[in-house]
């Protein structure tokens, strides 16, 4: 299963998965490259970064943005019409 890193509170990795689930570690249980914002999967007892995830993550909200982007501005030039 593949997570997303939500953020790193002191010592404690907080994660959450594509259901929205929180869940919390101990950082120790993570590589040192552990970001906010990282994904990382958990397989065989041990979480590793998981850098095309991420990157497909990434471009996904890019895209999302560009849509809302465009749709905001077509909506501000039909409103000064």
């Amino acid at each position: 299963m593949t997570y997303s890193v939500d953020r790193i509170e002191g010592d404690v990795v907080v994660l959450a998965d594509d259901g929205g689930q929180i869940l919390r570690f101990s950082r120790e249980q993570f590589p040192p490259e552990i970001r906010e914002g990282s994904c990382v999967r958990f397989e065989d007892g041990v979480f590793a970064v998981d850098e095309a995830a991420g990157a497909r993550r990434r471009r996904s909200l890019f895209e999302r943005m560009r849509r809302l982007q465009n749709r905001n501005h077509k909506d501000n030039r039909e409103d000064a019409q």
